[in-house]
């Protein structure tokens, strides 16, 4: 690591994987730094960082995460599926009036267009929820023990966005 010999305090920044310990639920792991200089002539010294605490979220804390997850899921599909449903219907109002003409004005181009880009917006935010989805699985799979209600709730949430 370089040192900046200017200044007294040095940012550094270091990568420790928790997956290696097999963390359960609710298990907590304190970790803290310590440096030392190199000094030959004097002996070299040590600092070292206040103790730090990481604690996994117990399984009631992953269970109301899920939930509360699945239910905001849930409710923005539902959202996404009104606002599909009413594209549909502008599109087809626009396409029976559109049916009629052989030249199009620039304003229906234009309602055309944004047609488009609220479907596109639409599909955009149902992959979203989608991913958002996967990620919430994943998690949950992360600690394995999940409850038989949220394996339903995460059933019915494929069903939807299927």
């Amino acid at each position: 690591m370089k040192i900046n010999k200017l200044t007294k305090q040095q940012q550094f920044f270091h990568f420790f994987d928790l997956a290696s310990l097999n963390l359960q639920a609710g298990d907590e792991v304190e970790y803290f730094f310590e440096v030392w200089d190199n000094d030959a002539i004097n002996g070299s010294k040590s600092s070292r960082s206040q103790k730090m605490v990481f604690k996994a979220p117990s399984l009631e804390e992953l269970e109301e995460n899920a939930e509360a997850a699945s239910e905001k899921i849930k409710d923005d599909m539902e959202g996404a599926l009104k606002d599909l449903k009413l594209l549909q219907k502008d599109i087809d109002d626009m396409s029976k009036k559109l049916f009629e003409k052989k030249n199009f004005s620039w304003q229906e181009k234009q309602q055309l267009q944004d047609l488009l880009n609220r479907q596109m917006s639409i599909q955009e935010k149902i992959d979203n929820l989608q991913k958002t989805n996967e990620q919430k699985l994943r998690n949950e799979e992360q600690y394995k023990e999940v409850d038989e209600e949220l394996i339903r709730k995460n059933e019915e949430l494929q069903k939807l966005m299927e």
